[in-house]
């Protein structure tokens, strides 16, 4: 949904809660109520169509797991360290390293150095770890697509139950009203998920991932220089590429 789109839905749904209020048809409460089934539908298909592994998997990775934070340049400076560290002593101090890292991939790199004596070995088990992760960060993206691709006809749906309640439990003449803004109001909420919330988290999610796995790409080739007891500097240079190059 682009800027134009996504301003006309919030100017309707702005328009809709105002007529309820100024009519006094629907209640803070039961607005609320509708926005979170609306959630609670959107959830519920998401774990139907993906799966409630997957779909608990990808909400972890999405709003508690916040891997994002110390990957990239953070990370380098310290495989840097890391290297001047290791170079001419054995691999002793990778132990201490590893409990003192709270980076996954890191901390995963640093168990593989310590395991493997091959350096193609070496690779192939960090190259399975990055794809590891670039395949939760694409699950976790495709959670949230079913989410936005179902909001909508959550939104619809509810709208239906909630004016059919409203119209049928209501003996006031503006039952029909409150019905009406019931309707009209579910849909826009859904609509606005779907458009506004939804679809660009996941299109976010996944532009993370990949980002994530360029990091990830470059610091296997710091942490293969590592095991193969490069100078730091080269090691530098295999981290940053070109950039580094140019800045020493």
């Amino acid at each position: 949904m682009n800027r134009l789109g996504a301003l006309s839905v919030w100017l309707c749904l702005v328009c809709l809660v105002a007529v309820a209020w100024v009519q006094n048809a629907l209640s803070p409460v039961a607005l609320v109520s509708i926005v979170l089934g609306i959630l609670a539908g959107a959830v519920l298909l998401a774990l139907w169509s993906c799966g409630p592994v997957r779909s608990v998997k990808g909400l972890w990775h999405a709003l508690v797991h916040r891997w994002h934070r110390d990957e990239g340049d953070r990370l380098f400076d310290r495989m840097s360290r890391w290297a001047g560290e290791l170079r001419h002593g054995d691999f002793s101090a990778l132990r201490s390293l590893k409990r003192g890292e709270r980076n996954r991939f890191a901390r995963s790199g640093l168990g593989l150095l310590e395991q493997h004596t091959n350096p193609v070995t070496l690779r192939l088990a960090l190259e399975r770890r990055i794809r590891s992760d670039e395949d939760e960060a694409l699950a976790s993206a495709r959670v949230f697509d079913s989410m936005a691709a179902n909001s909508t006809v959550v939104g619809l749906l509810s709208g239906c139950v909630a004016a059919f309640v409203i119209a049928s439990v209501g003996a006031m003449p503006g039952a029909w009203l409150s019905a009406g803004l019931a309707f009209g109001f579910s849909v826009v909420v859904g609509v606005l998920l779907s458009g506004t919330v939804f679809r660009p988290l996941a299109g976010r999610l996944r532009a993370r991932g990949v980002r994530r796995g360029h990091d990830q790409a470059r610091g296997m080739k710091g942490l293969l220089a590592i095991w193969q007891r490069q100078h730091p500097e080269r090691v530098r240079v295999a981290l940053y590429g070109e950039r580094c190059s140019v800045e020493v």
